[in-house]
């Protein structure tokens, strides 16, 4: 890896981290978080940096959340004081969160019926008093962010985070929190939150549909049809593509992911993939898509129809033009690692 991108990731990944200390108007910093790359154990860092600055209170979903070094900086912050409610997915391994009997922490459960409005909670975020929220592509598992004794993480996963201040974005999602915290319908007011299941289809599709040039995608898989038929369409008015996703095993009975790659290509979308072998294994949390090398969609869904119609969803789009620019280092950085062929 050229030492010039190494510094840029390393640029990338701290700025965020004086971003949370000490937020200025009249700097311009780029919020993005890169995970991993050089100074991986930043991004878990980051979160529990954000969590030791709260006051009053804490709000936090994730589909799973079973990281001890994140629980432990909860723990610490309820004995400050501060109040914390947690949602969490449907995975097993919360279990012993949400059998936890600490003073100011209460944990919820959300989506084991479809009466909430979504079947499983996949959206990740980290609300803390009312002047910063955090997005995060991976989950606060122990994992996706903890390294193992080589220092490398689970399947080199990648994924994106982002850093927001504003204080109208921290009111419309503190307002969609507190109403799944209530298992209630509510339709968001939009603005540059993403939401799934409300509205993460048309937003993708109107955004997608307003390219001019150029659509960077990275994503685990590609199994929407509609999606995949918008794609196709723009590829044909000239609009360049290239997608970034999963490799995959040829099979007898072609997969979804599989057919849907071979027609992307066939109407001249560019396609690389992250390696699937063991020593090579490369995995992509959540969904990242930049347009026109100007607007940057994050969000945690996946592109396929369960995770698009049926799971609480949470994204950010922003046009901060350095933030493109770290997406795109990054971007390209994998595009010239990955497979041009399966």
């Amino acid at each position: 890896m050229k030492k010039s991108y190494l510094w840029g990731l390393v640029l990338g990944l701290f700025i965020p981290i004086l971003a949370i200390s000490t937020p200025s108007p009249k700097v311009k910093l780029t919020n993005l978080l890169i995970f991993p790359q050089q100074g991986k154990v930043l991004t878990k860092s980051t979160l529990i940096k954000a969590i030791r600055r709260s006051k009053k209170y804490i709000y936090l979903a994730s589909p799973l959340l079973n990281d001890p070094d994140i629980i432990s900086a909860l723990e610490q912050q309820v004995s400050k004081g501060t109040t914390i409610q947690i949602i969490v997915g449907k995975h097993k391994s919360n279990a012993p969160l949400l059998r936890t009997k600490a003073p100011r922490i209460s944990v919820r459960q959300r989506g084991s019926e479809f009466s909430d409005g979504f079947s499983d909670m996949n959206a990740c975020y980290l609300l803390i008093d009312d002047n910063l929220l955090l997005f995060s592509g991976i989950p606060f598992s122990k994992e996706k962010l903890t390294p193992n004794p080589q220092g490398t993480f689970p399947q080199g996963c990648r994924g994106f985070g982002y850093i927001i201040h504003d204080k109208a974005v921290i009111g419309e999602v503190l307002r969609i929190f507190k109403m799944d915290w209530a298992s209630k319908r509510v339709i968001p007011k939009g603005g540059p939150v993403i939401w799934g299941p409300d509205n993460v289809r048309s937003q993708w599709s109107f955004k997608l549909k307003q390219a001019q040039s150029s659509v960077m995608i990275m994503t685990p898989h590609l199994t929407d049809d509609g999606f995949v038929a918008t794609l196709a369409q723009l590829s044909k008015e000239n609009v360049k593509i290239k997608i970034l996703t999963m490799a995959f095993k040829p099979q007898r009975k072609k997969t979804s992911h599989e057919k849907n790659c071979a027609l992307l290509r066939k109407n001249g979308v560019d396609l690389h993939y992250f390696p699937i072998n063991q020593k090579n294994a490369h995995f992509v949390e959540g969904t990242y898509i930049l347009i026109d090398e100007s607007q940057l969609l994050l969000n945690s869904a996946h592109i396929n129809p369960n995770a698009m119609d049926q799971y609480r969803q949470f994204g950010i789009v922003t046009m901060n033009n350095l933030s493109v620019q770290e997406f795109l280092k990054a971007f390209n950085h994998d595009w010239q690692q990955a497979l041009r062929r399966i």
